[in-house]
C-alpha cells in the first residue's frame, strides 16, 4: 500500500517534518522525543541567535561541545503525538542539551526548563572558555571537590545552631570569596563577611569553592557551595537545607 505523505504542520519559525522510518527505540535515552507541550516550550526557548552547548552526562562526558550558535531548528513528528527537535540540522536529545541563560557563563538545561523529566543531568552549567583544564587526576579532583562538600556540611550545623540561638536563620548571603564567574582551580584567601561572621563560621584557610545561602520558603535556608578544582568552566555544585544534609547537584565527572 502507498503511503501519502503528510503535509508539514503549520508552526511559527519551525519548520515539522514527517519522518516514518523513525521509532521510539532509534531515539537518544530521555528527551528526544517529547509530548507537544515540551516540545513547544523547548521552541520558545531555542531562539536564533543563542549560544548553546550539548553535554551528556550520563553518558561520561568529560566536558561540553564547544558552544555553537542557533542558526536553525526543525521540530518534526516522527511519530503521531510526539515531536522531535533538531538544532542547525542536527537531533538532539533537549537533556543534553544547555542553552546560555541568565548571564554569560550561566547555561540552562533545556530539558528541564522544559518539562522533560530528565534525570541525572545538571540543572545549569557554569562555562568559562578562557580557563584552562587541569591535568590532574579524577582521584585528585574527587579529594580537591570534597571541600565543598565539608564546608557546606559545616555551614548547615552553623545555621542550625543559629536558629537554636536566635529562633531564625541567617539567609541572603551573596557568593563568597568570589563569584561564580570568577572560580578556578587556584585557591585563594578566604576574608570577612558579614553573613559568614553572624553564623561564627570561616574555613579552615585557603578556599577554592565559593559558598553563599539563600532562603527557602518551607526550609528556612539553603546553602550552597560551588567548585571548579579542574579548571574547566563547569563548577561542581552542592547544597543542603534545614532538613536534608549535603547533597550534590551536579554530575559525578564535574569537579
Amino acid at each position: 500500500m502507498e503511503t501519502k505523505e503528510k503535509k508539514p504542520l503549520s508552526i511559527s519559525a519551525v519548520l515539522v517534518t514527517v519522518l516514518a522510518t523513525w521509532s521510539p527505540s532509534a531515539s537518544a535515552d530521555q528527551c528526544a522525543w517529547n509530548r507537544e507541550p515540551v516540545a513547544m516550550s523547548a521552541v520558545k526557548l531555542l531562539q536564533t541567535g543563542k549560544k548553546f552547548v550539548t553535554y551528556c552526562e550520563p553518558c561520561g562526558d568529560k566536558q561540553t561541545s564547544a558552544i555553537q550558535t542557533i542558526k536553525r531548528v526543525d521540530l518534526q513528528v516522527p511519530q503521531p503525538g510526539y515531536f522531535k527537535l533538531s538544532v542547525n540540522g542536527k537531533s538532539v536529545d533537549l537533556a543534553y542539551l544547555f542553552i546560555q541563560q541568565g548571564g554569560q557563563h550561566n547555561y540552562v538545561n533545556v530539558g528541564l526548563q522544559s518539562g522533560c523529566r530528565a534525570s541525572d543531568v545538571s540543572s545549569s552549567l557554569q562555562l568559562n572558555t578562557a580557563k584552562k583544564k587541569s591535568k590532574d587526576s579524577a582521584a585528585v579532583l574527587r579529594a580537591k571537590r570534597v571541600e565543598i562538600l565539608s564546608n557546606v556540611h559545616a555551614l548547615r550545623q552553623a545555621q542550625l545552631a543559629y536558629e537554636a540561638s536566635e529562633d531564625r536563620f541567617v539567609v541572603n548571603v551573596p557568593p563568597h570569596p568570589r563569584a561564580l564567574s570568577s572560580l578556578n582551580s587556584s585557591p585563594v584567601k578566604w576574608t570577612g563577611s558579614y553573613g559568614f561572621n553572624r553564623l561564627s563560621w570561616q574555613p579552615d584557610g585557603r578556599v577554592r569553592g565559593t559558598y553563599w545561602i539563600e532562603p527557602h520558603a518551607t526550609e528556612g535556608f539553603v546553602v550552597y557551595g560551588a567548585i571548579d578544582a579542574d579548571g574547566d568552566g563547569i563548577p561542581a555544585m552542592v547544597s543542603a537545607t534545614a532538613t536534608r544534609g549535603v547533597t550534590l547537584m551536579t554530575g559525578e565527572h564535574i569537579y
